[in-house]
């Protein structure tokens, strides 16, 4: 009995060239995916809110052969997201995000004087790290190219 060939069925995308922007590029999660992207070719921006974190990771991923714009931005700022998009809004093919901040404590002992804003990091951030009216500022830009 002959075996029946497998259909390759995993999905490949050509990342070579493509303008990718990734929140929270400098460490974590969003420093593993820039780094998988840059190993493949696509041209990054990668933004965070600490600038010295954020020019290690830069260095780091040129170091990998990776074209990078390193961008200090806190996502969850509209004029910060704002100066962000107006910088590479011609230039974007791609947005990743990996900004978020990371719990400090259970849901359950979460301080009951903490702030609207903390409050938001804490029980959203890892699911909407871009607040809606900032991701809004990208998606007419990235459906127009």
């Amino acid at each position: 009995m002959r075996a029946t060939p497998q259909k390759d069925t995993k999905r490949k995308f050509d990342w070579r060239y493509k303008r990718v922007i990734v929140t929270g590029g400098s460490r974590g999660l969003g420093l593993v995916i820039a780094r998988q992207l840059a190993d493949q070719g696509a041209r990054l921006t990668i933004c965070s809110r600490d600038a010295s974190d954020l020019e290690v990771a830069a260095e780091e991923l040129r170091q990998r052969g990776g074209e990078v714009l390193a961008v200090p931005c806190d996502v969850r700022e509209h004029v910060q997201v704002e100066s962000l998009v107006d910088r590479v809004v011609n230039q974007l093919d791609a947005e990743i995000n990996a900004a978020f901040s990371a719990l400090q404590f259970s849901f359950n002992s979460m301080p009951r004087n903490s702030n609207p804003l903390q409050m938001r990091l804490r029980t959203d951030g890892g699911f909407s790290p871009i607040p809606p009216e900032n991701t809004n500022l990208l998606i007419p830009p990235i459906a127009a190219a």
